[in-house]
């Protein structure tokens, strides 16, 4: 919502601009038709480039409306006095590392490997049912009797107590064989988030490349489009083209400068 904001008036100061653009466009125009030299054609062409970029405002215009509405639904208040955007965050440098990075710190993949661990730990316990459990107790005591002097008596116990479970009616190959289940299960939603948060790195990272190969692009386009639009305003100044170049070097311009800002 923040950027949608920025973005959108950055579209709208650039209409507002081609807008400027092509009212003097279409002066010169009629000023050169006047004089004779130019046809009455090209009078009309500039004049709907001009008509043309009146739709184009009232577009960003609109643009600019529904961003700043999307902006207070989100955040509460009115979008005025923005900061810039803050630049992007760090990023990995290579695939592998975003991978790594996304297996030791990934919620989701914690959360699963959590599970697992305890499902093993279940299996440990069931299976601790088949074996034989000891008890070792200890009891001491000592005995004195005021009226008979030097009577005393003492008494240590000590027990060793022993619990083997022969029979259980399958109720103990019951619980581990539910408690393997449970592993099994929780393994197989490790390896299915593992999966996950790895096709999640996968597109992310390709989104990321794509994204930065295109803004690149985007920049050559706007740069080349503004060389190429000043070439034809002085061909077109001299008479070596026509006014509908430089409408067309116009538009050209303006997209450029628009995709440019949608990257940005």
């Amino acid at each position: 919502a923040y950027v949608g904001v920025q973005s959108a008036q950055q579209l709208l100061d650039l209409n507002l601009a081609q807008l400027r653009q092509m009212d003097q466009i279409a002066r010169e125009a009629a000023l050169r038709f006047h004089g004779g030299e130019i046809a009455s054609t090209e009078v009309a062409q500039a004049r709907a480039r001009l008509a043309e970029a009146q739709a184009g405002l009232a577009r960003a215009q609109g643009d600019v409306a529904l961003s700043r509405a999307h902006f207070l639904s989100v955040v509460g208040a009115e979008p005025d006095r923005l900061e810039p955007a803050p630049p992007p965050p760090h990023l990995p440098h290579s695939l592998d590392e975003a991978a790594t990075r996304a297996e030791t710190s990934n919620p989701g993949l914690l959360a699963a490997k959590a599970a697992e661990r305890a499902a093993e730990a279940g299996v440990r316990y069931a299976r601790a049912g088949r074996l034989p459990s000891l008890a070792l107790s200890a009891k001491a005591s000592s005995v004195h009797d005021q009226f008979l002097p030097g009577y005393r008596a003492d008494d240590v116990t000590v027990g060793v107590q022993g619990q083997w479970t022969l029979f259980s009616g399958g109720a103990l190959n019951g619980r581990v064989d539910e408690a393997l289940a449970d592993a099994r299960a929780a393994r197989a939603g490790l390896e299915s988030a593992r999966a996950g948060v790895r096709e999640a790195v996968i597109g992310g990272w390709s989104a990321v490349e794509t994204a930065h190969a295109v803004a690149i692009a985007a920049q050559a386009q706007a740069d080349a489009t503004a060389s190429a639009l000043d070439s034809v305003r002085q061909e077109v100044r001299v008479g070596q083209k026509p006014t509908l170049a430089l409408l067309d070097a116009e538009r050209e311009a303006l997209a450029a400068q628009s995709a440019l800002g949608g990257q940005g």
